[in-house]
């Protein structure tokens, strides 16, 4: 995975042809962003807001809280992309 992450040419890995921006991340943005979807990057996620069952464990999210002012928001669906030190903090 690093290796397709870093590297400008996938077709190394016979994955794709040209860039990963061309060939795989335009596509997507441009899917979602036709169908009404509103991606925000560069938005620091501060703490996950969930609901929790009886036991007291998370059960659904129902927002997050961005940015240098913990700013809540809800969201329809959440994606996270983290790497793995990133994860482990959440």
């Amino acid at each position: 995975f690093m290796l397709f992450a870093i590297r400008t040419e996938a077709s190394v890995l016979r994955m794709l042809e040209g860039s990963p921006q061309t060939g795989l991340h335009d596509p997507i943005i441009a899917y979602l962003e036709e169908r009404g979807v509103k991606i925000n990057l560069k938005s620091a996620c501060r703490d996950i807001v969930h609901e929790v069952d009886e036991n007291g464990l998370p059960t659904r999210v129902k927002g997050i809280k961005v940015g240098p002012k913990n700013e809540y928001r809800e969201f329809d669906v959440v994606v996270g992309a983290l790497d793995v030190p990133g994860i482990k903090k959440v």
